[in-house]
């Protein structure tokens, strides 16, 4: 059963990072319980640490009303603050620069 969970932590991880990149509100809420709006830099990091799942506040048992509360919350401008996050986090330079110091560790530990 782990390996199903995994599989659905990265297709949620997958689909936030998705909307964000495409300048989107993202909520982060699912069955693990409920994070809110990304709002700013603080507030994707710390959600990040659990993969954009929920799990970072442990509020489960969320009722209707804090779900309305929240989305009350949107503002445009947050979409843009989501793409510029995704870019500076996970931009294709960036990942090109991680698989780069990855292999070249690899290669000199292998000596």
């Amino acid at each position: 059963m782990l390996g199903i969970e995994l599989l659905i932590q990265e297709i949620i991880l997958k689909m936030r990072t998705e909307s964000m990149a495409m300048a989107r509100n993202v909520l982060v809420f699912d069955y693990q319980g409920m994070e809110g709006l990304i709002t700013g830099p603080e507030a994707y990091l710390d959600f990040r640490k659990f993969n954009l799942s929920g799990r970072f506040k442990n509020n489960t048992g969320v009722k209707l009303e804090e779900i309305i509360n929240e989305l009350k919350k949107y503002k445009e401008e947050y979409g843009n603050l989501n793409r510029s996050l995704i870019l500076q986090y996970h931009g294709s330079k960036k990942v090109a620069k991680k698989a780069e110091i990855f292999y070249k560790n690899l290669i000199e530990n292998k000596k």
